[in-house]
């Protein structure tokens, strides 16, 4: 594993979408929760990594909510390795996680419809799902 410093740049909601069908029953049971990284080289230490969760299904949900977080992370001499992917995966996971949680809740919260909150869960497990 890498122990390159990391540093945020910024970071920034490129997504906040949100559907609720009010025919539809709502079971929180129903509501499957998957979650998702991008990265995209800027040059040798720059790279733009996003994290994304997406909760229910859009035919077959009474909600569907696709909500993503990214942002400019440096690391001295990136390679696009496994190790050096993982270890920024890892420092997006940390950082962008609790904003997601926290926007997820806000667009449940703002509809009207029973809350829903995403799991307090280990960034090491949060992507082994």
């Amino acid at each position: 594993m890498t122990n390159k410093e990391i540093t945020i740049k910024n970071a920034v909601c490129t997504l906040a979408h949100f559907e609720f069908d009010p025919e539809h029953s709502m079971k929180k049971k129903e509501l499957r929760v998957s979650y998702g990284t991008t990265f995209r080289k800027i040059d040798k230490d720059n790279v733009i990594v996003g994290l994304e969760a997406i909760i229910g299904e859009i035919e077959e949900s009474p909600v569907f909510c696709h909500v993503r977080y990214q942002g400019q992370l440096t690391m001295e001499d990136y390679e696009e390795d496994e190790d050096d992917k993982k270890y920024l995966e890892e420092a997006a996971c940390a950082t962008f996680y609790p904003y997601i949680r926290s926007t997820v809740a806000k667009l449940f919260s703002d509809a009207g419809i029973p809350p829903f909150q995403l799991p307090i869960i280990p960034v090491s497990q949060l992507l082994k799902k």
